[in-house]
């Protein structure tokens, strides 16, 4: 059964911001706050937004949603999962259907990881000679929130019925709630959007296989992967399919539609070669190795920008034992990575953070002069996911941020970021140069139902910054009152001593930690056209 506790303490946040965040104690609260969640109204509210890297020089924007509609988006949810579980059965063909997963560090999982496709594409593709492959062309960002009851009951149904007891209703009103009352997109980040989006996914499919019968192929997330004997069926299918979307108000990607004769290719090249490559244990071998292996992935780097190849030649070789002798080559390659590609900031730091715990020494110079490029580059184009990592490693290895890097962090909007400046300057890791005037004039009511809730709740609660009004404005609201009377944090005081979501990421073979991005897809989450 999925829970309201489930999904607030593992799903809400999305799981792209550094661990120092949690809803560990929001959960530990809901049994306070959901008795008396019917006493606050239903307005809607902004969500947090923090933008994160999608490809190279595209970004997607995460939201995190106000927690008092969070909260009641998830109580819905689960009222009505099994309804919501039993509608989700309807349909076989996808590869994503939200699961509950014992020992998951998230509420839901897909049904199948993303590194199963190509087997899926190979069980599918036999006795038949065409494929047509297509996707939703920005699927979260225009799903029209009354398609959900659209998908729930049927358009004809909802139209007639707009009442909160019709449940497809009540999830319209929770999502739009959340994103301002905004009845175009979903909030990209808690789970409670991959069950939205797997709902109107699911009757997409059941629409397709009414229209075209018993077809073969599956669908992950958005992708869809069709095979079909003759090239004329797959064409009739790409039309049935325009169709569909255009009943729920969405549209293919034309960019990445085509119907290719079989066989194809299940997997890039240059992931074959990263993985099959060899690091000798010797010192010469390995130090031989690691230049040739290095240099191997950032010439497939330029080669595919579009791929995320240097997470993934990371993450093959986070856990071998390097040789003394040849630690600071292989920090420097993995130093040069991050400049490259910073979305490895989180393998890199968890490779210094146990060598460092094991002994070794590392280059703090060398990884302040780094993490200083990374802000300094990032703040100007409002790169922040690369910003709080930056920061998070600084915390991590105690490492200072310089003052320059700090004056540019000053600029920066966005909450995430400011919260782990805060936490760095309350713990003189940013000695000088940090200008939080810009956050000081947040701090008040208002911002608690705006975009940033989450810094002006956050740094009342730590006591990192003045009320602009003198007056405790967190303790007078109804709901964020009762959040702070019970203790309710949403950034972690210390920095755990093993990061838990990096740990988990270790115990993970490399293949799953970067999903076999050998395709025309970059992670789990980037197959998404979001």
């Amino acid at each position: 059964m999925l829970t309201v506790d489930s999904l607030i303490r593992k799903g809400y946040f999305p799981e792209e911001l550094s661990p120092i965040f949690s809803t560990e104690t929001l959960a530990d609260t809901l049994n306070t706050i959901i008795p008396n969640i019917s006493n606050f109204p239903d307005k809607p509210a902004s969500a947090t937004k923090h933008s994160i890297p999608r490809v190279k020089h595209l970004r997607r924007m995460l939201s995190i949603p106000n927690p008092l509609l969070q909260i009641k988006l998830c109580n819905t949810i689960e009222d009505n999962w099994n309804t919501i579980d039993g509608f989700l059965s309807n349909t076989k063909m996808t590869l994503t259907k939200p699961v509950i997963l014992q020992d998951s560090k998230r509420a839901v999982s897909r049904l199948r990881h993303y590194s199963y496709i190509p087997v899926q594409q190979a069980l599918d593709s036999t006795s038949v000679r065409y494929v047509l492959r297509t996707d939703i062309s920005r699927f979260y960002p225009t799903i029209y929130t009354h398609s959900i009851p659209w998908a729930l009951h049927t358009k004809e149904v909802a139209k007639i019925n707009r009442k909160d007891a019709l449940y497809g209703n009540l999830l319209d009103k929770r999502v739009r709630n959340s994103m301002d009352g905004q009845t175009l997109g979903i909030p990209v980040g808690p789970d409670t959007s991959l069950i939205i989006a797997e709902i109107i996914a699911t009757s997409m499919d059941v629409k397709l296989r009414s229209r075209l019968g018993d077809i073969k192929g599956f669908r992950y997330m958005d992708d869809y992967y069709l095979y079909f004997s003759t090239k004329p069926e797959a064409e009739f299918a790409l039309s049935t399919l325009h169709s569909i979307m255009k009943d729920f108000e969405l549209e293919l990607n034309p960019n990445k539609t085509f119907i290719e004769e079989l066989p194809v290719s299940l997997e890039q090249k240059w992931v074959s070669e990263l993985r099959n490559y060899n690091i000798r244990e010797t010192v010469k071998g390995q130090h031989t190795d690691l230049i040739g292996y290095f240099s191997l992935a950032f010439d497939y780097s330029k080669k595919y920008p579009n791929d995320r190849v240097l997470k993934y030649a990371l993450s093959r070789i986070k856990n071998i034992e390097i040789k003394n002798e040849n630690w600071s080559l292989y920090e420097s390659l993995i130093l040069n990575s991050v400049i490259a590609e910073p979305s490895v900031i989180s393998i890199a730091a968890l490779i210094f953070y146990k060598q460092k715990d094991e002994g070794q020494i590392i280059n703090t110079s060398l990884i302040s002069d780094t993490i200083t490029e990374i802000i300094m580059n990032s703040v100007k184009f409002n790169y922040d996911n690369e910003v709080a990592w930056s920061l998070w490693m600084s915390k991590l290895l105690n490492t200072e941020v310089k003052e320059s890097a700090a004056i540019e962090i000053s600029k920066s909007d966005d909450n995430v970021v400011a919260l782990a400046a805060l936490d760095l300057l309350n713990s003189n890791l940013i000695p000088r140069g940090l200008d939080n005037r810009k956050w000081k004039s947040i701090m008040k009511s208002s911002e608690l139902y705006t975009d940033n809730w989450l810094l002006a709740y956050e740094a009342n609660v730590k006591g990192w910054l003045p009320s602009a009004s003198g007056r405790d404005y967190v303790s007078s609201d109804g709901f964020f009152g009762m959040l702070k009377a019970n203790s309710v944090e949403f950034y972690r005081g210390v920095t755990p001593l093993i990061p838990a979501p990096l740990i988990a990421e270790e115990t993970r073979d490399a293949e799953d930690t970067t999903d076999n991005v050998g395709n025309d897809t970059l992670d789990q989450d980037e197959t998404i056209d979001y």
